[in-house]
């Protein structure tokens, strides 16, 4: 008597132990599916990959114009388009890419400072919008300005 009453008492245990692991199993399978499209859209974007973002002009006279191009390759999965490049003063000035970049192709950004009335060290940067992850990438161009000897 002893005996089934435990088996009558271990029955409902069973079911809902089984009960849970197949809901778990669902679920695994569920989120792993929802984590596949998550990587799938993840590998659908572009990417940038910069030779390099920052550039040291060095030292020059004043009134030298200094022009550095960022050369980057598309390594994301579709075309990578650059909607915007903005420099952080008017001495400097972007020109980039306009044209789609299919994947594995490569542009550049191109940026002319000049150093005219900019004596002293200086930093520039030229933010660009493009429809990469993260979509805001920041280049820098930094260095010095001599007076112009008379």
């Amino acid at each position: 008597m002893r005996k089934v009453s435990y088996l009558l008492l271990l029955v409902p245990f069973l079911l809902v132990s089984c009960q849970q692991k197949a809901n778990k199993g669902g679920s695994d399978e569920g989120s792993a599916s929802a984590e596949m499209t998550a990587a799938e859209s993840d590998t659908a974007k572009a990417a940038f990959e910069f030779e390099d973002t920052a550039f040291d002009f060095g030292v020059v006279e004043e009134g030298e114009k200094v022009t550095h191009s960022y050369r980057f390759k598309n390594v994301g999965s579709s075309s990578l388009i650059i909607s915007n490049a903005m420099a952080s003063c008017g001495c400097t000035v972007p020109e980039w890419t306009r044209e789609p970049i299919p994947p594995g192709g490569t542009g550049e950004i191109k940026a002319v400072f000049d150093s005219k009335g900019r004596v002293g060290k200086q930093s520039k940067s030229i933010t660009v919008h493009a429809n990469t992850e993260p979509s805001v990438v920041q280049l820098t161009l930094a260095g010095e300005v001599k007076a112009k000897a008379n």
